[in-house]
């Protein structure tokens, strides 16, 4: 059975969005790896989950010759708006693959 991000979230670690980013993470990694469907594209993977605190309309990353933010990213390339959050979420394990909006991500 599979359940948004934010279910998980509010599962599996009450309160979370008024916790530290380290107390939150330290949670996640006590759950351990689970398997992650992302909404805006095909595919799965097994992973440890980990939040950062920025917003993703701060968070920027250089690509195809410009600085884009991560909502920007989301808009140009998939056509999805990223929500107003405060929290991004990236795969411990694939850390390299980025920062995902939390409203994008399944867990399952």
């Amino acid at each position: 059975m599979s359940s948004s991000l934010l279910d998980f979230l509010a599962d599996n670690l009450e309160g979370w969005q008024t916790r530290s980013t380290d107390l939150n993470n330290a949670r996640l990694t006590m759950i351990g790896e689970r398997n992650i469907a992302f909404l805006h594209r095909g595919g799965t993977m097994r992973g440890t989950i980990q939040l950062v605190h920025t917003h993703p309309l701060d968070a920027l990353f250089f690509r195809d010759g410009t600085w884009q933010t991560v909502g920007d990213y989301f808009f140009v390339k998939y056509g999805k708006t990223v929500h107003n959050r405060s929290w991004l979420v990236y795969i411990k394990e694939y850390a390299s693959r980025g920062l995902f909006p939390l409203e994008l991500v399944e867990v399952f």
